[in-house]
């Protein structure tokens, strides 16, 4: 069997994952919104999980992370606006 490869250019596109998904979550209804959330919720999961094994430069890795965690900002700030 196979073992995925993870590489940066799949971090990269993890990120833009999480990114379209938090932004349509916010022009959508409220059921709607809760299915984006997860998947990008899912998507910053996936990256924190490789990060370690993916080689990238430091200022590349800098800025992979500052993403991230404003993208994990964001989806607990529309985890908790879903449920109030």
């Amino acid at each position: 069997m196979n073992t995925p490869h993870y590489d940066v250019d799949w971090v990269l596109r993890q990120l833009t994952t999480a990114r379209w998904h938090l932004d349509r979550a916010a022009a959508r209804g409220a059921e709607a919104a809760r299915q984006d959330v997860a998947t990008a919720r899912v998507a910053c999961e996936n990256i924190v999980s490789v990060l370690p094994a993916v080689t990238m430069d430091a200022e590349q890795l800098r800025r992979v992370r500052a993403e991230l965690v404003e993208l994990e900002e964001r989806v607990r700030a529309m985890q908790t606006s879903s449920s109030d």
